[in-house]
């Protein structure tokens, strides 16, 4: 079983996946916000991913941003369409370490950001 992580973006969703054995993240695609849901159950159901962790937007300070309450939405939608378990991972300068990453593109520099912080939450799991 597997673990999805989400950056949920106001253009772009970044994801990214772990292996079988929920140690290692890696980039897997980036989505628009069109369709969003359903496509998430499919990616779900083929992938057998048994939790969501979805980047929490902060500030330096570790404060929620204006940001965050939208991605609470997003948390309670996934909930109630996806019956998987959601769990929430600060995301705090994982786009500026995904910038900063050798082999980022404009495409994915999202899913960069995603497997950054899952990384970050299967190391402390």
């Amino acid at each position: 079983m597997k673990v999805l992580g989400i950056d949920y973006g106001t253009k772009n969703i970044g994801l990214a996946l772990s292996d079988d054995t929920q140690k290692l993240a890696f980039a897997y695609r980036t989505l628009n916000r069109s369709n969003l849901i359903p496509e998430l159950k499919d990616i779900c159901d083929k992938e057998e991913v048994e939790k969501i962790v979805v980047g929490l937007p902060t500030n330096l300070s570790g404060e929620e941003t204006k940001s965050a309450e939208m991605v609470f939405e997003f948390i309670k939608q996934l909930e109630e369409e996806l019956k998987i378990k959601v769990e929430v991972e600060d995301e705090r300068l994982s786009t500026v370490q995904a910038s900063r990453l050798e082999n980022k593109t404009a495409q994915n520099i999202d899913e960069l950001s995603a497997q950054i912080f899952l990384q970050a939450h299967l190391d402390r799991e």
